[in-house]
């Protein structure tokens, strides 16, 4: 199932995000980019030429978690949380 961009930290609710990050534990960057569809438009859209431009960024990190109640992965890129999430919900309440 593909993981689909929903939004970041900047516009999320903010008791949102800090459960995804309690439940969040860091992966490889190839397991994301195998699971969330969008990435090549996403590098584009912040300023990288290709996914290797931002694969070599400084500092980021990937995450599988959970946000509102659905499985989730995320980049935290310069402070910043960028979501993607299941078009499934996981059918329990995960907080």
């Amino acid at each position: 199932m593909p993981y689909e961009y929903t939004t970041d930290c900047t516009t999320a609710d903010d008791r949102a995000i800090y459960r995804m990050r309690v439940f969040a534990r860091e992966i490889k960057a190839t397991t994301f980019i195998r699971k969330c569809s969008g990435i090549s438009d996403f590098a584009v859209a912040y300023g990288y030429s290709t996914i290797d431009d931002l694969l070599n960024h400084q500092g980021i990190k990937f995450y599988k978690s959970v946000y509102d109640s659905r499985p989730c992965y995320y980049i935290r890129l310069d402070g910043v949380k960028y979501v993607w999430t299941s078009t499934q919900p996981t059918g329990k309440k995960m907080y």
